[in-house]
């Protein structure tokens, strides 16, 4: 009976994801003290006159903030994945232990 309430309390918690983001998540974190970066870049602000060479400059800061923003969440995207590989790693080492432990209390 007890190993299934671990069994369970383990498996559950891969369900408890926040589906969006500035969430208040309370429990435990492995994150550190100041949490997961922000996109930090600025914007490009529009230019003040309408001369061609002033436009043009401003639309590549533009598609570079946006490439900036591509990067930072396909980052982003690769650190979730680490995290889920981490969490699936150690949901496997608890099942390990608990059918270890089933295994020696059943005499096998």
């Amino acid at each position: 009976m007890r190993n299934a309430i671990i069994y369970a309390a383990i498996v559950s918690s891969c369900f408890f994801m926040p589906t969006y983001s500035k969430a208040a998540v309370f429990g435990g974190s492995n994150l550190g003290f100041s949490g997961y970066p922000e996109f930090s870049e600025y914007p490009p602000s529009p230019p003040f006159g309408d001369d061609k060479f002033a436009w043009e400059s401003y639309k590549r800061e533009v598609e570079d903030y946006v490439n900036k923003a591509k990067q930072y969440v396909d980052d982003a995207n690769s650190d979730i994945e680490r995290v889920n590989e981490a969490k699936a790693e150690a949901i496997r080492k608890a099942n390990e232990a608990v059918e270890e432990y089933n295994r020696k209390a059943r005499g096998y």
